[in-house]
């Protein structure tokens, strides 16, 4: 059990399976000992505030990022077809960030 929480849970206990259905993992594992045990470690104020600041963190960088892109004039046909892969990166990495300070509220 502390494999699969480390590996998989060990940053998101709260998960979206489906749209508008989420599942959070502190509560659902309540009847199992050592499941709960071992995500009551990850859900520890210490832990949730390092997360939490991490993701505002994150948000804050490619929010900056995302502003420089969305400048008058710098998204053009030539600029986004030579900088697709960095673009990509910085929408993917804010939605990350918001999706995760969303769900774990």
């Amino acid at each position: 059990m502390r494999e699969i929480i480390d590996k998989h849970f060990y940053d998101n206990w709260v998960i979206a399976y489906y749209v508008g259905y989420v599942i959070d993992l502190s509560d659902q594992w309540f009847p199992y000992k050592s499941a709960f045990k071992l995500i009551s470690l990850i859900t520890e104020p210490p832990n949730v505030e390092k997360l939490t600041d991490k993701h505002l963190q994150m948000m804050e960088d490619y929010t900056k990022k995302c502003l420089e892109y969305l400048r008058e004039g710098v998204l053009n046909t030539e600029y986004v077809l030579n900088n697709v892969g960095e673009l990509l990166k910085c929408v993917a990495y804010s939605n990350i960030a918001v999706r995760w300070l969303l769900l774990h509220r």
